[in-house]
């Protein structure tokens, strides 16, 4: 249904929810409203129903609600939430297009609420606003978890990986957390490694803060960061 950047916009508009299974045993019978807030909701539909079917055989216009002065106000600090969650760096930014509807999908909700509990009048109230947005929160979540795509992993990033196991394999077992360069590179060999597969996974290491190589005299060394790690 074209999810994800760039697709056609369907999605975009609709609350997302992923489920986590079946539960009880497994039935989905099992699962269901309790029969007295079964007949209230069925009596609530029917009522809001009539309603709708009223107003347009009558010709009356659909009434607008209104947000309280309260409610407006919350909703522009949630726009700048959202725009803050929509550019580059964000955990969302892979989603942006999503999230760029969220006040959208977060007043229809904040309506339907308010209509279901109070009728087609009155203002919405900061309360109300609030609900729908936790709701939308939710989706927003639900939505992410269901597109996201790990990224690919690339030789490279293996190889850091396979090289930091080694490093810290002896780190356990002797207590050594520093490795002469030259020796690290001859015995890297042994994860199959060639001279520039090696290279490249110690810059990556060094990138990520895991190891420091530095110079005693004419030799260069690498010193594994143990921090947060004992033996």
């Amino acid at each position: 249904m074209g999810v994800g950047k760039g697709g056609v916009g369907f999605m975009n508009r609709n609350f997302s929810a992923q489920t986590s299974g079946v539960v009880d045993s497994g039935s989905l019978h099992q699962v269901g409203l309790s029969n007295s807030v079964k007949q209230a909701y069925g009596k609530k539909i029917q009522e809001l129903l009539d309603l709708a079917i009223n107003h347009v055989q009558q010709g009356i216009d659909r009434p607008a609600l209104h947000l309280s002065t309260e409610a407006a106000r919350y909703l522009i600090s949630l726009e700048d939430e959202v725009r803050s969650n929509r550019v580059p760096g964000s955990p969302f930014f892979f989603i942006s297009e999503y999230v760029s509807r969220h006040i959208e999908r977060v007043l229809r909700l904040a309506g339907v609420l308010h209509v279901f509990e109070y009728g087609a009048s009155g203002e919405i109230s900061v309360d109300t606003i609030q609900r729908a947005a936790t709701l939308g929160s939710w989706y927003v979540d639900s939505y992410a978890q269901m597109i996201y795509e790990p990224p690919k992993q690339t030789q490279a990033d293996v190889d850091a990986i396979a090289l930091e196991q080694a490093m810290r394999h002896i780190f356990y077992t002797t207590g050594s957390s520093f490795f002469l360069k030259s020796r690290l590179h001859t015995s890297s060999v042994n994860l199959g490694f060639t001279p520039n597969r090696f290279t490249r996974a110690l810059a990556i290491l060094g990138g990520q803060h895991k190891v420091r190589v530095f110079m005693h005299g004419k030799t260069s060394w690498v010193e594994l960061n143990t921090f947060n790690f004992s033996l």
